[in-house]
């Protein structure tokens, strides 16, 4: 385990623990957990011999068709209306729950415990669940926004309804503390509630007394969601929202290192919908996987932070340990680069290394810390993304310079300096950051062909 961050323009903390040190930041139960996540080991299980090849895109497919009718949300329940069970996981396809002949099994990265069971998926599990989802596509498409909107309702409401279990569920996997698996959890509602406002409406681009132009944003047919790793639950949700709400239908494939959330929350999508999903029937041809047409891609991001000489350091110096080192920094979003004016440096980074301290998850550590001398700018600790709770902090004096520097990246997915904005951008990659958009309207029109109508009048 390690944490790392530097304490000056020329240095950065290295912190790393032996197995021992280690337990010493492990709780007395998960509900008592410590920050920190990684992904988990996965081991495999069939018969008694474990496969020699990795987990591949071909693992765990399931298919989305239509999701819950809208139930309300409320206060969290304490009793759930329904037996939903946690501990036993399937592949969900054309609405049944499916095994298959080898499963695997992920390590809990905080306990090291092995979690259960799940299905490791063939090429021909594959091959039904787009046949399912190809049978299904020419009804769905021609739903009416309003239902789309409430079928996403409805599958939030159902989450939030079963909440506790997802938070457990998400902590297991993860090895995430209950306060990060809670926050999880009610992003992915949020997201779904959210996406379901969001509505592709035709554009009139010209309407003159000769003719009426129109612009049209058409289901595309069958999408694919390859969830990371880092945060299945809520990445699942937000690739179901888009897909669903423009028309389409879906398959999810989980990660193979914490499947369970993304597979439970595509089951729970029957909960509601059996019958509509088992109404689609396969057909009795198979269909073979074949470059996508269109993809968005959401990658790494080397993010740079920009702290100008005029802020509130006892303000924002707490904040930025906060949103930094949450969830071991495992968050493609995440700071990971931080410029501070030359004027503040010194009291900004003192003040920052103090708030990272106050946390409890990071202080015991952080006592052991040893400084080591930090590579220029062009070294590999500055110019890779760790995805892990390191953090060089540089300064800057030019404004025209640190711009440049913050740019001078082949990634391209976040970056900020620290002020009041709106929160309502389009959120995606430039350069080798990834390829398309996802949130607010643009996300969901990634999921449609554009139309263009030309009427006379």
């Amino acid at each position: 385990m390690d944490r790392l961050y530097n304490t000056s323009t020329n240095h950065y903390t290295s912190i790393r623990l032996d197995d021992a040190d280690e337990a010493i930041l492990q709780p007395r139960s998960w509900e008592q957990a410590s920050s920190g996540s990684s992904a988990g080991r996965i081991r495999a299980n069939h018969g008694s011999t474990p496969p020699t090849t990795p987990p591949s895109l071909h693992a765990f497919a399931g298919v989305i068709t239509k999701v819950p009718r809208l139930l309300p949300i409320a206060s969290p329940l304490k009793v759930f209306k329904k037996e939903f069970d946690f501990t036993t996981f399937h592949n969900v396809i054309n609405g049944d729950l499916k095994t298959t002949e080898t499963t695997r099994h992920a390590i809990n990265p905080h306990t090291k415990k092995p979690l259960g069971e799940v299905p490791l998926s063939t090429a021909k599990d594959v091959d039904d669940a787009i046949a399912a989802a190809r049978a299904a596509f020419p009804k769905w498409k021609k739903t009416s926004f309003e239902e789309r909107a409430k079928g996403l309702n409805g599958l939030a409401a159902t989450i939030y309804e079963y909440q506790q279990g997802f938070v457990k569920l998400n902590g297991y996997e993860l090895g995430a503390p209950v306060s990060i698996a809670e926050i999880l959890v009610h992003m992915g509602t949020g997201w779904l509630s959210e996406t379901a406002k969001l509505h592709p409406k035709d554009e009139v681009v010209e309407d003159t007394p000769e003719r009426e132009v129109i612009v049209r944003y058409l289901p595309l047919g069958v999408a694919v969601g390859i969830v990371p790793w880092n945060l299945p639950l809520y990445c699942t949700a937000a690739k179901i929202a888009a897909a669903i709400i423009a028309g389409n239908c879906i398959i999810i494939k989980p990660s193979p290192y914490p499947p369970y959330s993304g597979l439970k929350l595509v089951e729970m999508a029957l909960l509601e919908s059996s019958n509509w999903l088992h109404r689609h029937r396969k057909e009795g041809h198979g269909v073979g996987l074949q470059a996508p047409k269109r993809v968005t891609l959401e990658l790494g991001g080397n993010n740079a932070a920009i702290i100008t000489k005029n802020i509130d350091v006892a303000t924002i110096a707490p904040a930025l340990a906060g949103v930094i080192f949450s969830h071991s920094s495992q968050v493609c979003l995440a700071i990971k680069r931080l410029y501070v004016h030359e004027s503040i440096f010194e009291e900004f980074r003192d003040a920052l290394v103090a708030a990272v301290s106050r946390r409890s998850s990071l202080a015991r550590a952080l006592a052991r810390a040893r400084t080591t001398q930090l590579p220029k700018e062009d070294s590999r600790i500055v110019v890779e993304e760790p995805f892990g709770p390191i953090l060089p902090i540089l300064s800057w004096s030019d404004e025209d310079d640190v711009i440049a520097r913050a740019n001078n990246s082949r990634m391209g997915l976040g970056g900020s300096v620290w002020s009041i904005v709106t929160s309502n951008f389009p959120f995606g990659g430039h350069k080798d950051s990834g390829i398309g958009y996802e949130n607010v309207l643009g996300g969901v029109k990634a999921y449609c062909n554009v139309q263009t109508l030309y009427l006379k009048k």
